[in-house]
């Protein structure tokens, strides 16, 4: 009887010799980095598919919301690395985020009092106030948004639903489209086949094509 075949012990060799290559481990740049947020609540993670990585912003900590700035990296050598734009929305937690993905930046509207729209590019890591236009939705206690790449344009749910129109300007446009409101709390995600944000409240599942 033959005797099965053992895999070579060498073939490992050139899987590793990549993986060290590729990897600082030790260090300020350690693979995978130690860096990590504090535990919070009330934020916006926001996935940017083109690089694979998570952009969190803010949140709730402990005693007050944080103003700080993350990104997750996936791969081999990824991690939690903190940014430090230049200017930023100051403190904020439960608001809503969506990825503009024609203009490479994240659009974050609101959050606690406020009823502002600034937007994150993920090019050069700065943060930017749009000077949006049009009636501004109220502020609520809980908010979801998505980005409708069809009609270059931000789906807002709060107290009822608006949209933010980027098709005249990159500032925003806004404009009421339906009555029905969100009752806190609520979370959600976007159906691209679908062309449907689904929100799931206090009431129950609905959908908004």
């Amino acid at each position: 009887m033959m005797a099965p075949m053992r895999p070579a012990p060498l073939a490992l060799a050139p899987a590793l010799a990549l993986a060290c290559a590729a990897c600082t481990v030790t260090g300020p740049q350690q693979c995978p980095s130690l860096a990590r947020p504090t535990a919070r609540s009330q934020v916006g993670a926001i996935l940017v598919a083109a690089t694979n990585q998570i952009y969190a912003y803010g949140g709730q900590g402990p005693n007050i919301p944080s103003a700080e700035t993350w990104r997750y990296s996936f791969g081999a050598c990824g991690g939690w690395s903190e940014l430090t734009p230049a200017s930023n929305p100051g403190p904020r937690a439960n608001y809503a985020a969506a990825f503009d993905d024609m203009r490479d930046r994240i659009v974050e509207i609101a959050g606690g009092a406020l009823n502002d729209v600034w937007a994150l590019s993920t090019d050069d890591i700065t943060f930017t106030k749009l000077a949006a236009v049009g009636s501004q939705p109220v502020v609520a206690a809980s908010e979801l948004a998505t980005y409708d790449d069809m009609h270059d344009r931000v789906i807002y749910a709060g107290i009822e639903t608006y949209e933010l129109d980027f098709g005249s300007s990159d500032q925003g446009n806004w404009s009421f489209i339906d009555g029905n409101s969100l009752q806190a709390p609520a979370y959600g995600f976007t159906d691209p086949t679908r062309s449907t944000l689904f929100a799931r409240d206090l009431a129950g599942l609905h959908g908004f094509s």
